[in-house]
C-alpha cells in the first residue's frame, strides 16, 4: 500500500514524499532491494492558528490556557532551592570571597589596616596585613633603594599560582654593584617580620631576597631550586622555609627582627651579572614569625576580608563590612583610666582574655563608695554636637555578679551588669552642644564586686564597631572595600534584565547601601538599600542619566537580617524586602554603561553598610514577582 500525505482539509498534497531504495541482507533471502517513502522529507512546521510557515526559533512555550509562558517560569534551582544564579557569593557558608558557581574569586578586596573579628570559637581574632604594596606587579612602586641598579621587570609573562596570567619575570642587568628591587614599608623595633614570595625557575638556580635595610633590620633569604633548600643570613635573620606548589611554583619565606622603628624596604636581590631570570608573584611582608595566607594588594597595604561569627552561638554571620573608625583610648587591652573621685585600686593581672590566651588585663578593685573611673581623651578634648560610642569587655574577679554605672561625657547614664564571663558592653551617646568632651565614666553603685576590664574603645559614631586594639596612642582601622570590575563584572552582568539578591544584617543607620551596580557615578546605577529614610523600610534606587526612575520602598521585617531583591527589565521593575514587594511598570531606558559592583557601599564610600553580608546572588534574568517575594521571605 502506498502512503499518500493529505493536508488539513484532507486533500492530497503535491508533491508527495519521495522514495529511497537500499540493499538489505536478510537472514534467509540474502540480499534484497527495499524501497520506502521518505515520510518526513517535506515536513514544514506551521503556526498553531493557521497554515503560515513557522519561522526558525519562533517556538513559544504556552501555558494550559494558551497564554505565552515566560522563559523565567522554567526555573533551575540550586542546592538551597534558590533560583540558579550566575554569580553566587555565599559569604556565611563558605567564609571566602570565592564565587560558588565558577569557583573563582572575582572580588577585589582591600582594607589598608588590620582588623578584628569573632572566630567560630567565640574568641577575638586579628587579621594580618600585607605591607608590600602592588604585590602582583613588580614593576610598580619599587626602586633600587639608592644602591645598585633596578633590574628589568617583564609583567604578566606566565600563569601565576592562582591560574591567572599575572606572574612577572625579573631579569638582572650588568652592574658594578648589585641588582635590587626594593619595596618600601615600615617596621617597629622589637617585632619580627616575615617576607614571602612565590617563585618559579627560569634560568637561575639560586635566587635571593632581602628583608629590611641594614639600618632597621637585616635578613637575606636564599632559595636554591635544584636542591629545594631555603636558608637565612644577615644580622637579624631568624628562619627560612618554603612550600612546594604545583606547576613548578614554590612559596619561599624567611623571617628577621627589626631593631629600629621607621621606614625601610625589602625585595629582590641580584648580583652583578646580566640576564639572570626568575619568575615571581605575590610578594608579602607581614608582622609575625611565619607567613599567613597570601593577601593581594594594590596601591595600598591591605588586610584580608573578615568573616565574622556570633560570639554566643558561633553562627557564621558572613562578610564584615565597616567604615573607617578610630579608637581614641590608648593601651586598650588593659586600660588604666583615671580615678576622678573616690577609690578604685587598679593593677595588671594575667587572666584568659577574650582572645582566649592568658595575658595582662586590668583588674579594678572596688572599695568605698561613690568612686568614678574615667577613660578616654578627657574633658574638652572632643567636639560639640558629636555622638560617641564606647565599648569594653568586663567580667567579675570572683565569678559572681556585680553592677556599675556608665555615662558618656556626663550624659546618658545607664547600668552595666557583669558576671563571671566576659561580656562586651556597648553604649552610644554623649552628644553635647555646650562643650566638646570625649570620655566615659564607670561609677560605683552599691555593688562592691571587683572586676576585670579589657578592650576599651571610644569612637565617633552612633554605634560601636569591631574592636580596634591600641598601644600607647589612638589607632585607626581603615574601611573595608569590596568590588567587582572589568572582565570579572562582564562575566555575569546582563544589561537588558536581571535579578539582584542580598541578605544583610539589619541596618543601624538610614539610607544604608548594601549593593550598588554603577558606572562609577551617582547618575547611573542600581542600588539595594536595607534602610531608606526610615529604619523600618528598605528601598531600591534605579537612576538613569541623573534621574531617579524607581525608588519605591518596601516594609522590612523585624529580624536581625534582611533579604532584599531587585528585579529589573524595561517596564517590569520590582523590589522586595522580607516578602513585601513594590513594583513599577514605567517604561524607561535601563541604566547603561555600568561596569562595577560594590558590596557593602557605593562608589564614593558613603552610606556604607555597617555589618554583615551573608549572601549575594545575581541572576541574568528578571524573575517573576512571586519568586522575588518568596526568595526574600
Amino acid at each position: 500500500m502506498t502512503y499518500i500525505r493529505h493536508d488539513i482539509n484532507n486533500n492530497p498534497v503535491s508533491p508527495q514524499p519521495g522514495v529511497s531504495t537500499v540493499s538489505d541482507l536478510g537472514g534467509i533471502s540474502g540480499w534484497s532491494t527495499v524501497t520506502y517513502q521518505n515520510y518526513n522529507s517535506d515536513f514544514i512546521a506551521r503556526t498553531y492558528n493557521g497554515l503560515s510557515v513557522r519561522e526558525v526559533n519562533s517556538f513559544t512555550a504556552r501555558n494550559i490556557d494558551n497564554t505565552a509562558r515566560e522563559p523565567e517560569d522554567y526555573l533551575r534551582r540550586d542546592d538551597t532551592n534558590f533560583p540558579k544564579p550566575k554569580l553566587d557569593l555565599r559569604f556565611a557558608l563558605n567564609k571566602s570571597l570565592t564565587d560558588h558557581i565558577s569557583g573563582n574569586n572575582l572580588i577585589t578586596f582591600s582594607r589598608a589596616s588590620s582588623g578584628t573579628f569573632v572566630g567560630s570559637d567565640g574568641l577575638i581574632k586579628t587579621t594580618p596585613v600585607n605591607l608590600a604594596k602592588n604585590s602582583e606587579d613588580f614593576s610598580t612602586g619599587r626602586n633600587n633603594a639608592s644602591f645598585g641598579v633596578k633590574p628589568t621587570v617583564n609583567t604578566n609573562q606566565i600563569a601565576a599560582p592562582n591560574g591567572t596570567t599575572t606572574a612577572d619575570e625579573i631579569v638582572t642587568v650588568a652592574t658594578a654593584q648589585q641588582n635590587r628591587l626594593a619595596n618600601p614599608h615600615s617596621v617597629t623595633s622589637g617585632k619580627n617580620y616575615t617576607y614571602s614570595v612565590f617563585v618559579k625557575y627560569n634560568n637561575t638556580d639560586t635566587v635571593q631576597f632581602y628583608l629590611g635595610y641594614a639600618n632597621k633590620m637585616n635578613g637575606i633569604g636564599t632559595f636554591v631550586f635544584s636542591t629545594e633548600t631555603a636558608t637565612i643570613s644577615g644580622g637579624t635573620g631568624l628562619s627560612a622555609g618554603f612550600d612546594k606548589l604545583s606547576n613548578g611554583w614554590y612559596r619561599f619565606y624567611f623571617t628577621a627582627s627589626a631593631f629600629t622603628t621607621g621606614s625601610t624596604n625589602s625585595g629582590f636581590l641580584g648580583g652583578t651579572d646580566a640576564d639572570k631570570k626568575v619568575y615571581v608573584w605575590g610578594e608579602q611582608i607581614e608582622e609575625g614569625s611565619s607567613p599567613s595566607e597570601y593577601i593581594p594588594t594594590g596601591a595600598t597595604i591591605s588586610g584580608p576580608p573578615r568573616f565574622d561569627h556570633d560570639p554566643e552561638t558561633g553562627e557564621s554571620l558572613g562578610l564584615l563590612i565597616e567604615e573607617s573608625r578610630t579608637n581614641t583610648i590608648s593601651n586598650s587591652d588593659n586600660p588604666s583610666g583615671t580615678v576622678i573621685q573616690g577609690t578604685f585600686t587598679r593593677s595588671l593581672e594575667s587572666v584568659v582574655s577574650p582572645r582566649g590566651i592568658a595575658e595582662d588585663v586590668r583588674k579594678v578593685e572596688v572599695s568605698g563608695g561613690g568612686a568614678v573611673l574615667r577613660f578616654g581623651p578627657g574633658a574638652s578634648n572632643g567636639a560639640v554636637n558629636t555622638t560617641y560610642s564606647v565599648s569594653f569587655w568586663i567580667k567579675s574577679v570572683d565569678g559572681g555578679t556585680g553592677s556599675i554605672n556608665i555615662d558618656i561625657n556626663d550624659r546618658n547614664i545607664t547600668e552595666v551588669q557583669y558576671t563571671g564571663e566576659w561580656t562586651r558592653i556597648t553604649r552610644s551617646g554623649g552628644n553635647r552642644s555646650d562643650v566638646g568632651h570625649q570620655f566615659f565614666d564607670l561609677s560605683q553603685r552599691s555593688s562592691t564586686t571587683d572586676f576585670y576590664i579589657f578592650g576599651a574603645q571610644m569612637e565617633i559614631g552612633s554605634f560601636a564597631t569591631s574592636y580596634i586594639p591600641t598601644s600607647g596612642s589612638s589607632v585607626t582601622r581603615a574601611a573595608d572595600v569590596a568590588e567587582i570590575t572589568g572582565t570579572n563584572f562582564a562575566s555575569f552582568y546582563n544589561q537588558s534584565e536581571g535579578t539582584v539578591f542580598v541578605e544583610t544584617s539589619t541596618p543601624l543607620e538610614t539610607n544604608t547601601i548594601d549593593v550598588q551596580i554603577s558606572d562609577g557615578t551617582n547618575n547611573t546605577k542600581y542600588e539595594l538599600r536595607s534602610a531608606g529614610v526610615s529604619l523600618t523600610e528598605a528601598k531600591p534606587s534605579i537612576r538613569v542619566t541623573g534621574v531617579t526612575r524607581f525608588a519605591t520602598a518596601a516594609t522590612a521585617g523585624s529580624g536581625s537580617f534582611r533579604k532584599l531583591a531587585l528585579g529589573y527589565k524595561r517596564a517590569k521593575n520590582a523590589f522586595a524586602c522580607d516578602g513585601n514587594i513594590s513594583t513599577s511598570t514605567s517604561n524607561f531606558n535601563l541604566p547603561s554603561g555600568v561596569n562595577k559592583l560594590r558590596i557593602g557601599d557605593e562608589y564614593v564610600n558613603t552610606n556604607r553598610s555597617i555589618g554583615h553580608i551573608k549572601r549575594f546572588a545575581y541572576m541574568p534574568y528578571r524573575l517573576p514577582n512571586t519568586i522575588i517575594q518568596s526568595m526574600t521571605s
